[in-house]
């Protein structure tokens, strides 16, 4: 570590003198329309980006209005697990918290319940590979981000519901100058109490889902740079397939800082991660995960060319009940290369990686983009995918459930993705394509014994279509906003050589698609109505076990200061996940005050 932040700091003095291009930190985002977003990845040709605003409802999935993203999780409030965009796999995707890549040695998707989602006013979709860029992320990445307000406000939230939860959330904002302080706390707990049909086809009532968590988060933005903190204790049940056995303790802090000037940014953070699990036998099993990351980059510009150079190091140290304790470190030397002549647009990136040691490996991509007219343009993009085993993967040890598997082999592949959009006035219209090619794709699965374990399942294909829609306009006092998308995913077992040859991978839907309709008048009374479905996912191999397919009605209104949530509507009784029902019918109401 010590080495990689030397070199970091070496490019720093190196680089600070080389000609400007932009400010690196950006502000002037409000709360309902993100007007200059500060990037975290600056759009590149081919990188298909979307900025979405979020409400603070219960349930994360209605936070995420876009058919290209989906959430699985393990039945109630507060128990969301993994998120992946465009219907892919989880581990394939990245979750950034205002800016900040999660990423921990031993996990390979992160619980979106353990970061305060309910303070973000926007999440950011990356929708393509950018392992060029410097992120193991070939699926893309949901980043969600605080609000940056330009006026002092200081909000408070109440609001209970009918699975027996409740929560309360205060956000304070002090503007000063260019930027200002964002303080927030918040108080969110549940019993989860709700009835699912059983296999016997007799209704059973929810056990050991119940969950408390809190959470603190501040941040100091000024001139170019910013400093953020935010903790959150969360303790649940650990689900109901198998009621009773196990609880389960996270704690997870978060550290961040950036810089940026005209010509050079810096950004450095720090990740701890406490999470331990017990049952009713007294086993204990912890994992205490540091994840200490830095970065830098810099950018010239010759008139119509420019240049990129960036560094970026994550070092892991892991203390495990059951992995032991272990180090690892990832390094990426990212270089990069845009030309603008005319209405075209083409870069390259070349991402060399260095994991757990071993050799350095190359990542090139590569992308081109034609802006035909005003509002539209049309992108291309190829990259190679690669991403190596986790700890997780690697060295889990044997508990007669699961076990790690050393002989694993890193991914590899090729993604290939094609896309347009138009923006006319208030209207948006995105349309995209693409294919993944994957060799030694890792999976976990049970053998015959029932042992989970990963493996390298040979070769795998997606075919991969979205199309999003999305209108913002004024009409008088009234604001009417509205969208609809859906998202297609073939992706299955192309190894010609295997008996699961053209069988689609488990748990991936075929399609999900999404309508939301707004309308607000002054500010003081409106409605939204969305629906979200989502196709059959299967449970096995052989694809001769899954999950049914489900749509989703859900309304919410607000009147002043006062909301209320209906949460579907049909009291479809569905599972985002083998063994873990949802619930059906509920709703929730609470009030939205701010008090300066």
């Amino acid at each position: 570590m010590f080495r990689t932040f030397s070199i970091l700091f070496f490019l720093f003095f190196l680089l600070n003198g080389v000609s400007p291009l932009y400010p690196y930190i950006q502000l002037g985002a409000t709360n309902n329309s993100p007007a200059i977003p500060d990037f975290l990845i600056p759009p590149s040709p081919g990188l298909d980006y979307e900025p979405l605003p979020v409400n603070s409802a219960g349930s994360i999935a209605l936070v995420l209005p876009s058919s290209a993203v989906s959430v699985r999780t393990a039945g109630g409030f507060g128990q969301v697990n993994t998120v992946s965009v465009d219907g892919g796999l989880s581990s394939h995707t990245r979750i950034a918290f205002d800016g900040m890549v999660l990423e921990f040695p031993h996990n390979q998707s992160f619980d979106l319940g353990l970061f305060p989602l309910e303070f973000a006013a926007r999440v950011d979709i990356y929708k393509n590979n950018l392992a060029p860029l410097g992120y193991n992320a070939s699926g893309g990445m949901a980043d969600f981000r605080l609000p940056s307000y330009l006026t002092p406000k200081l909000m408070l939230t109440l609001s209970a519901g009918t699975l027996y939860e409740g929560g309360a959330k205060a956000l304070l904002a002090l503007p000063y100058g260019n930027g200002g302080l964002l303080v927030g706390g918040s108080l969110i707990l549940s019993e989860n109490r709700f009835y699912y049909t059983g296999n016997q086809g007799i209704d059973i009532l929810s056990r050991n889902l119940d969950f408390i968590r809190y959470s603190l988060l501040a941040k100091w933005t000024q001139e170019g740079w910013h400093a953020g903190l935010a903790h959150t204790s969360k303790k649940a049940g650990a689900g109901m397939k198998y009621p009773g056995l196990g609880r389960q303790a996270d704690s997870l802090s978060i550290a961040n800082f950036g810089w940026g000037g005209r010509q050079f940014s810096f950004g450095a953070g720090y990740l701890l991660w406490f999470s331990r699990f017990t049952n009713n036998l007294g086993m204990d099993d912890t994992h205490i995960s540091h994840t200490f990351d830095g970065n830098c980059e810099t950018r010239v510009k010759f008139d119509i060319f420019a240049l990129s150079l960036k560094l970026s190091s994550k070092t892991f140290l892991l203390e495990s009940t059951k992995l032991g304790a272990r180090t690892g470190e990832d390094l990426s030397i990212i270089a990069g290369v845009s030309a603008a002549p005319g209405p075209f647009q083409f870069g390259g990136n070349l991402n060399l990686v260095w994991r757990w040691g071993a050799d350095p490996v190359p990542v090139p991509g590569g992308s081109v983009e034609w802006k035909a007219f005003e509002g539209f343009s049309a992108r291309l993009s190829v990259s190679r995918h690669y991403r190596p085993p986790t700890m997780n993967d690697l060295y889990w040890p044997y508990d007669g459930f699961s076990s790690g598997n050393t002989n694993l082999r890193p991914e590899e592949g090729l993604i290939a993705k094609a896309g347009i959009v138009w923006i006319y006035g208030g209207l948006t219209l995105s349309g995209s394509a693409g294919i993944s090619l994957f060799d030694a794709l890792i999976l976990w699965k049970p053998d015959t014994g029932g042992v989970w374990s990963p493996v390298n399942s040979g070769k795998a294909a997606a075919w991969v279509g979205n199309i999003f829609m999305r209108y913002d306009g004024m009409s008088g006092w009234w604001r009417f906003m509205g969208s609809a998308g859906f998202s297609y995913n073939r992706t299955f077992n192309s190894d010609e050589a295997s008996v699961y040859f053209g069988k689609r991978l488990t748990f991936i839907p075929l399609y999900k698609f999404t309508l939301s309709l707004r309308a607000d008048y002054a500010k003081e009374f409106g409605a939204e109505i969305s629906l979200r479905g989502v196709s059959e996912r299967f449970t096995d191999d052989w694809n001769s076990h899954w999950l049914d397919p489900y749509v989703l009605i859900d309304l919410r209104l607000h009147y002043s200061f006062f909301y209320i949530q209906l949460n579907n509507l049909l009291d479809t009784r569905y599972s985002e996940q083998d063994g873990y029902p949802m619930p059906g019918f509920n709703m929730s109401a609470g009030i939205n005050i701010e008090l300066i």
